[in-house]
C-alpha cells in the first residue's frame, strides 16, 4: 500500500506522524527541548520502514547524511553568526537592552570558554541538530520539490515552524511575552530558516550544512547571546531575542538575497542543461551542439555556479524541478 506512494504522499504522512509524535512527547511526556528534537527523526525512519524505501541503498542516500557538503560549510557558519551578532549589536544600542558578562563563563580562561563552546558544538550538531534535519531537510524538502523549489523551501519552513506548537502549548518553549505577538514571530523566521536551511541542503546534496547551520544558530544564541543580555523592558521581549523583530528581519534580507542571486541563464547554457539532464556526456552533448567539449565543460562550470550547484546530477535535478529547460519535440 505504501511502497507505491507518491512523494508528496509520502511528504503528508510523514508530517501528520511527526505532529502526532510531537505531541506525545510534549504535551503527554514533556520532555526536554533537546528531547523533542529527535521527533522528526523518527517519523524518518518510520516512514522508511513503512515504505520500504529502508531496505534499499537509495531511500538512505536521498536523506543526504553519506556527503559532507563542504563547499556551504562557510555560509553555514558565517550566516547564523554575522546575522546574530548584528542583531544584537542593534538590540544593545536601544535603550532596552544592555550587554553583559555571561553568568556560565564569569571567571574562566578564554581556552576554556572556547573547548567548551566547541564540545558543546559538536555534540549538538551531532544529535539533536541532526535529529530534527534529517527529517526536515534530509527527508520532507525532498518530497516536496513535485511542488516546485521555491513551495518546497517556504512550506518545509512553516512545517518545522508548526512542529514546536506542541512544546509551545505545554509551556517548555516561548513561555515569555504575548504569545500573539511571540508566535508569529517565530512562525515567520523558522519559514526564513527553511530557505536558508534548504538552500545549503539542495545544492550541496547534504544534510549536513543545514545541520552545522542549525546547530551554530542554537548554540550561540543559548550559551552566548541570551546570557549577554540584561533587560527588564516588555517591549524587548518582540525586538530582540531569537525570534525578535530585528533578528527576523535580518534573516528575512537573507532570504531574499538568496531567493534572488541565482542569475539567469543564457540560451546556449539553457541548451547544455538541456542535454545534461538528459544524462550524455560532454562529449555528446559537443557533438549535438557542434562545440568543442573545453567549451561545453566552461559552460558547465557556468551553470554550476549559477544554480549553485556542484555536479551534474544537482544540476539535472534542479533544470527538472524548476523548468529551467524547454520541452523538445522529442521530448512529447
Amino acid at each position: 500500500m505504501f511502497k507505491k506512494m507518491s512523494d508528496l504522499g509520502k511528504a503528508g504522512m510523514f508530517t501528520v506522524l511527526v505532529l502526532i509524535i510531537a505531541s506525545v512527547m510534549g504535551l503527554v511526556f514533556h520532555v526536554r527541548a533537546e528531547v523533542y528534537m529527535f521527533s522528526p527523526l523518527i517519523a524518518v525512519v518510520i516512514m522508511l520502514i513503512v515504505t520500504g524505501d529502508a531496505f534499499t541503498k537509495k531511500g538512505w542516500k536521498e536523506l543526504g547524511i553519506h556527503k559532507a557538503g563542504f563547499s556551504k560549510w562557510r555560509f553555514a557558519i558565517c550566516i547564523p553568526l554575522i546575522v546574530l551578532t548584528t542583531g544584537y549589536i542593534l538590540f544593545w544600542l536601544t535603550p532596552y537592552a544592555s550587554i553583559v558578562k555571561p553568568e556560565d563563563f564569569d571567571g574562566a580562561p578564554l581556552w576554556f570558554v572556547l573547548i567548551k563552546l566547541l564540545v558543546v558544538f559538536v555534540l549538538y550538531t551531532i544529535t539533536s541538530a541532526l535529529g530534527e534535519e534529517i527529517g526536515w531537510r534530509g527527508y520532507l524538502l525532498l518530497k516536496l520539490q513535485s511542488v516546485g523549489t521555491k513551495n518546497a523551501l517556504w512550506l518545509s519552513g512553516f512545517i518545522h515552524a508548526i512542529f514546536h506548537f506542541p512544546i509551545i502549548f505545554a509551556g517548555i518553549y516561548l513561555t515569555e511575552g504575548n504569545p500573539f505577538i511571540i508566535v508569529p514571530l517565530f512562525v515567520v523566521m523558522t519559514m526564513f530558516g527553511g530557505v536558508f536551511f534548504g538552500y545549503v541542503r539542495i545544492t550541496t546534496g547534504s544534510v549536513w550544512p543545514a545541520t552545522i547551520m542549525h546547530s551554530v544558530h542554537n548554540v550561540y544564541f543559548n550559551l552566548i547571546l541570551e546570557q549577554s543580555t540584561h533587560s527588564e523592558s516588555n517591549v524587548a521581549q518582540y525586538l530582540g531575542g531569537e525570534s525578535g523583530i530585528i533578528v527576523v528581519g535580518l534573516y528575512g534580507i537573507v532570504c531574499l538575497w538568496i531567493l534572488k542571486k541565482g542569475n539567469k541563464l543564457s540560451d546556449r547554457e539553457i541548451d547544455v542543461l538541456y542535454y545534461l539532464s538528459k544524462g550524455l556526456t560532454n562529449k555528446a552533448i559537443a557533438e549535438s551542439l557542434f562545440l568543442s567539449v573545453g567549451t561545453i565543460k566552461n559552460y558547465i562550470s557556468i551553470i554550476y555556479s549559477k544554480l549553485n550547484v556542484e555536479n551534474r546530477a544537482l544540476a539535472a535535478k534542479m533544470a527538472v524541478l524548476e523548468n529551467l529547460v524547454p520541452i523538445k519535440k522529442q521530448d512529447r
